[in-house]
């Protein structure tokens, strides 16, 4: 009596299997970035609502929105993320019932390294470095006064965490010409591809790709 064979892929077999892999592959690895993307666009989206309403909390606390850069307190600058490093200084204060909100540490960031002589807000944390609050691709929030629209330039530079620098200003509506929050504040991320098109517009029709507060 003969053995039975053993069943076995032949090699035909073996390349129909690798090849059906590879195009499910294909098709199921672009779906799974997209809903990663969209998910992180999503998180900023809820983080910077959240920052959004612990600004209104300090402002009903202090009379008004946090300046565009320290040196409203004294604190020379050294020209670079001075709205996000303003706006964490003083959410971050301990005063007034502050701080106004808690971060996670991978939120946090101090991209130009620089820092104050002393803590000028009485911030909770326990150095005088002038951090900023990033967002999830590890880049600074940018963050403008409604007093500044008019006079950007010594606010509006930004260091992102690849070295590169860019140049941002308070963005105004396409369909009025005014600027957007006009008597509050604007606060954007600069989105997934890290470069601030059109300065926080967020527009398929330009490929903008920035997440802004209004």
């Amino acid at each position: 009596m003969r053995p039975k064979r053993l069943a076995a892929f032949t090699l035909m077999e073996m390349l129909i299997v690798i090849a059906i892999i590879g195009i499910l592959a294909a098709i199921l690895i672009p779906t799974l970035n997209a809903a990663r993307l969209r998910a992180k666009i999503a998180t900023t989206k809820t983080e910077i609502s959240h920052i959004s309403a612990a600004i209104q909390s300090y402002a009903s606390k202090y009379g008004d929105f946090p300046p565009s850069g320290l040196s409203a307190f004294g604190v020379k600058s050294n020209g670079q993320n001075n709205g996000a490093e303003s706006m964490l200084a003083c959410l971050a204060t301990t005063q007034q019932g502050g701080p106004y909100m808690d971060w996670p540490e991978n939120r946090l960031a101090n991209i130009d390294e620089d820092s104050a002589k002393t803590n000028v807000t009485k911030w909770w944390f326990g150095d005088n470095q002038l951090r900023e609050m990033v967002d999830i691709w590890g880049n600074p929030l940018v963050y403008f006064h409604f007093r500044d629209y008019d006079k950007p330039k010594s606010f509006g530079k930004y260091l992102l965490s690849n070295g590169e620098e860019l140049d941002c200003v308070p963005q105004k509506s396409a369909r009025t010409s005014a600027y957007h929050n006009a008597s509050s504040f604007q606060i954007w991320s600069f989105g997934p591809n890290c470069q601030n098109e059109d300065g926080g517009s967020s527009d398929p029709e330009t490929m903008s790709d920035d997440i802004p507060n209004w």
